[in-house]
């Protein structure tokens, strides 16, 4: 077996269980590779995930990437009306931020491009500076701690005199 049968192979393996979870009646499952796939001269090894689809207010899927950027919003200076949230960027046009990779050291942000469908990934800086530049700052965007102490603000926090 080469890469290229075993990519055919899975793509027809998805698309055959996507239409048999149609008839089915199940169409509101989604169907994604899990994991990397293996394969040597004589087998093929993929991990085929079905979950039923989990769709948010503002139309992004509730993902392992959508969960995970819920989780990490807080160190990555963003909110949680930030999922879901249409950017515009100089070069793909507008995108929408649908989930944070944890793995990925440079490029973590994923977006889905509008226009497309196609699924890009982007610098966390990139994505806090253009949502800061299109939508206001993490306050105005609904940020939980958006309001960082002074430092003579701390003692007065911690109960110490004024």
């Amino acid at each position: 077996m080469d890469s290229r049968l075993c990519g055919q192979l899975l793509a027809e393996t998805l698309a055959a269980t996507r239409a048999k979870l149609s008839d089915l009646g199940l169409g509101d499952f989604a169907v994604t590779q899990s994991g990397r796939a293996t394969f040597d001269d004589t087998s093929f090894v993929v991990k085929i995930e079905i979950r039923e689809k989990v769709v948010t207010d503002s139309g992004v899927e509730m993902t392992k990437e959508a969960t995970d950027l819920l989780q990490a919003r807080f160190a990555l200076g963003m909110s949680k009306s930030d999922l879901g949230r249409v950017i515009s960027t100089p070069r793909r046009g507008d995108v929408q931020i649908i989930g944070y990779r944890r793995r990925a050291r440079k490029f973590p942000i994923l977006v889905k491009v509008v226009s497309t469908g196609d699924r890009v990934c982007f610098r966390t800086s990139d994505v806090v500076r253009m949502l800061e530049d299109q939508h206001g700052a993490l306050d105005e965007r609904g940020g939980e701690f958006a309001k960082t102490p002074v430092l003579t603000e701390i003692p007065l926090l911690l109960g110490g005199a004024k």
